[in-house]
């Protein structure tokens, strides 16, 4: 159960108070009692030496009728017993017990004390009386001889009665002290809860968006400190939420004025936001809260979303919607369960893209004609040629079968370009592939005097087109035969991760590592002279790295300089060979 801070210190002060209340009579009286104790005793010895003096003419002149007659008015108008004790300890005369049934008091302890010193005092029950007494004694002499013992005493209960009105008194000013300590206590501490209930509410108003609220000043130091904290908070925190909101609307202006679509969904399927351009795509005013399978209508976006939705990672892709090229992206948005997902419209790029595409296949085809009658002549020409005429057609034939391979180059780059160009992806072995493409590739390895070895392993089949596999095989293996002149050739397979390695390594020349990065640029060449006189065409990397790209494969290129290169390629193992 929760209290408020006023009743809290209220409790808090009303147990202190009554605490106090109740132990201050008390200890006052307890320490008040020894205090009035002394105080009496003394005043009863002064009293004793007072009777003494009184009695003193009459008890040394042996008249105990007069000196009875004188304690007797000393006890009526003073209250005071008084005993008057002979030397022995025998009783000479008393004001309130015949002295002759009284026992002697030289055992006494007032008369004990008086009788070494003069005088004694004691608080002690009187056995005569059966009741609680202070006395005190003194002695008289005569002639420097003890002549007798004066002793005056009075009831405790007469101390006891004065104790008494001081302990009423002091409860009386002890509960008018509480009230008003406690009515104090209510006054200060309504003060302080009122002055907390005043900044509650600056914090409360500041959570419901009120950064303008400042507390003020306290005369209490603690909540001064404290709202001068607060005031300090709601200042940054204020300005941080309007540069948050500046922003915040600059952001939403630049994506609703933004020519690509963009929308947020969450994990559900349903928009976050959409932007206008995103809106237009469903014909609606607002996709906020609405569910993308019930106002997306385009199959192909619906497919897109759906395998954003799926994914919850990162991931691009193309689609087609009328006339009309997309290329869209999705990522997830870290630490919320939400995808942003945007589309650009790229129809005139894929319709360049066409045209250029379109235009290398036509042009690659209409060269094969030409090319190939050129080859048949030169051919025939070549067997009637003799001295220099036979240089020039072996020229001729070195020149049209490099064109001839420009134009097979083109044709199978421009095919790999073509976005419906997918793989027919199979379960391949790559095992029983690379030793099928190394035989091809030994007559010319045997003739450069290389060594060409193949180190098969135990790897699950890939998933891919076994023809465009043995095209990225066919390159590399063709470069690294052609670029070494000495030493090996060697072909290695493994699985890491999931995918499977093929490493292709040789003794050649090496690349210089500037030259790595641009080596699957197209028509790109590292020695043109020697690429020249190999036939190469400066697009065979290229090829290789498009067809691992639809393969979902990599290429890593490593090398040095006279020391030879090493080309991995890896490729995704077929799933349905893993499982079982």
């Amino acid at each position: 159960m929760r209290h408020s801070l006023l009743s809290t210190s209220l409790r808090g002060y009303a147990v202190i108070i009554g605490v106090l209340g109740i132990l201050a009579p008390l200890l006052i009286l307890g320490g008040l009692r020894p205090v009035l104790v002394d105080l009496a005793l003394a005043d009863l010895s002064r009293a004793a030496v007072s009777t003494r003096e009184a009695l003193s003419g009459a008890v040394l002149s042996g008249d105990l009728l007069r000196a009875d007659s004188i304690a007797s008015v000393i006890d009526r108008e003073t209250g005071m017993r008084v005993t008057l004790i002979s030397p022995d300890g025998g009783i000479l005369l008393d004001t309130r017990v015949d002295p002759d049934s009284m026992e002697g008091h030289r055992t006494r302890t007032e008369v004990i004390s008086a009788l070494k010193s003069g005088s004694g005092t004691a608080v002690r029950s009187s056995s005569t009386l059966a009741a609680d007494m202070l006395y005190a004694a003194s002695t008289m002499e005569s002639n420097g001889a003890l002549a007798a013992v004066v002793r005056v005493s009075i009831p405790f209960r007469h101390l006891e009665g004065l104790m008494s009105g001081i302990g009423i008194r002091t409860a009386v000013l002890a509960a008018v002290a509480v009230a008003l300590s406690a009515i104090l206590a209510w006054i200060y501490s309504r003060s302080v809860a009122r002055q907390v209930r005043r900044l509650a509410d600056c914090f409360s108003r500041m959570k419901a968006g009120d950064f303008g609220v400042r507390a003020g000043p306290s005369r209490i130091t603690e909540l001064d400190i404290l709202a001068g904290g607060f005031n300090e908070a709601a200042a940054t925190t204020g300005k941080l939420v309007d540069d948050l909101s500046e922003r915040t609307s600059q952001f939403h202006a630049i994506l609703e004025s933004a020519a690509g679509p963009i929308a947020v969904l969450d994990g559900t399927g349903r928009f976050v936001y959409a932007n206008a351009a995103f809106r237009a795509l469903g014909a609606v005013d607002s996709m906020a809260g609405c569910d993308y399978r019930e106002v997306i209508s385009d199959p192909e976006l619906m497919t897109a979303l759906g395998a954003a939705m799926g994914s919850r990672g990162s991931g691009c892709g193309r689609i087609a919607e009328g006339s009309r090229t997309w290329a869209y992206s999705f990522t997830g948005v870290s630490g919320q369960d939400q995808i942003v997902f945007s589309l650009a419209d790229i129809t005139e790029m894929a319709n360049l893209a066409a045209t250029k595409r379109d235009f290398a296949v036509n042009v690659a085809h209409e060269l094969r004609t030409p090319l190939t009658a050129i080859k048949g002549f030169a051919e025939t020409l070549a067997e009637r040629a003799e001295g220099e005429d036979a240089k020039f057609v072996e020229t001729i034939l070195r020149n049209t079968e490099r064109l001839i391979s420009l134009v097979r180059d083109v044709q199978t780059l421009a095919q790999l370009e073509n976005p419906v160009s997918e793989p027919e992806v199979r379960p391949v072995d790559l095992n029983s592939l690379i030793a099928t493409i190394l035989e091809l590739f030994r007559p010319a390895a045997s003739k450069k005097g290389l060594d060409l070895l193949f180190e098969p392993a135990e790897v699950a089949p890939v998933a891919g087109d076994s023809f465009r596999l043995e095209q990225v095989l066919v390159n590399l293996l063709d470069n690294a035969v052609k670029y070494t002149d000495k030493g090996a050739v060697k072909i290695s397979l493994r699985e890491e991760e999931g995918m499977a390695a093929v490493e292709i390594s040789d003794t050649g020349q090496g690349i210089p590592a500037g030259e790595i990065p641009r080596l699957c640029e197209r028509f790109y060449v590292v020695d043109k002279s020697r690429s020249r006189s190999l036939g190469g065409t400066g697009l065979g990397l290229a090829i290789v790295k498009h067809i691992l790209m639809l393969h979902g494969g990599s290429l890593e290129i490593k090398s040095e300089t006279g020391r030879g290169s090493v080309f991995t390629i890896r490729l995704p193992l077929f799933r349905d060979s893993r499982s079982s």
